[in-house]
């Protein structure tokens, strides 16, 4: 069982969150993030995506040592990452990690605590990551994982563009391999090219 591969911490947290088991599409993909595989993740609403990347992701991150950001969670809406960060809040939290949501509303005083005590995971918007890679090229230096919800909202666009120079920029900025992982209910054949293409 996938449950059995994650970090005894994650799994106290899981269990005192009321999970009496993993969804099926968690039990498919915790064990191939684990590995360490670049990942494309698509299920319907509601089935369990969002903890099917991030379960691993946290477990992964507790087993390993390091300061500052480490997972960075990307969503094409800034509505969508206030919904992601209150629901994964109680996982990233309950086991000692630090969760920071950051956008364009994000007051001064939040923003200079951001710069001086990164966070271990950070939820945002492609707009958002891409000005903040503007500053600070250490801050980045070790991030290993890169979610990316509703993956279908960035391609073949704009923006799909530019989160590949996003994630691009990330590989040069961090001293690890950067794992990528994308999320979505619902991709064509040919969307399903393209994300595995970004992911690659």
């Amino acid at each position: 069982m996938a449950m059995e591969l994650l970090n005894p911490m994650l799994k106290d947290v899981i269990n005192s969150l009321g999970y009496k088991k993993l969804l099926p599409i968690q039990e498919k993909a915790i064990p191939v993030i684990l590995k360490g595989n670049h990942t494309l993740i698509i299920s319907p609403t509601g089935s369990g995506k969002t903890e099917a990347a991030l379960l691993p992701v946290v477990s992964s991150i507790l087993d390993k040592k390091g300061n500052g950001i480490k997972a960075i969670y990307i969503t094409p809406l800034r509505a969508l990452n206030r919904d992601i960060s209150y629901r994964i809040d109680k996982i990233v939290t309950g086991v000692g990690l630090t969760l920071f949501l950051r956008h364009g509303d994000t007051s001064q005083s939040q923003r200079k605590k951001f710069l001086e005590s990164p966070p271990d995971v950070m939820v945002t918007t492609p707009e958002s990551l891409n000005l903040l890679l503007t500053i600070r090229k250490n801050l980045w230096e070790n991030v290993s994982y890169v979610i990316i919800d509703e993956i279908h909202e960035l391609l073949d666009n704009k923006r799909g563009v530019e989160l590949s120079l996003i994630l691009e920029r990330l590989d040069e900025f961090s001293r690890n391999r950067i794992q990528r992982i994308g999320l979505s209910a619902t991709l064509s054949d040919e969307s399903k090219k393209e994300a595995t293409s970004l992911l690659a």
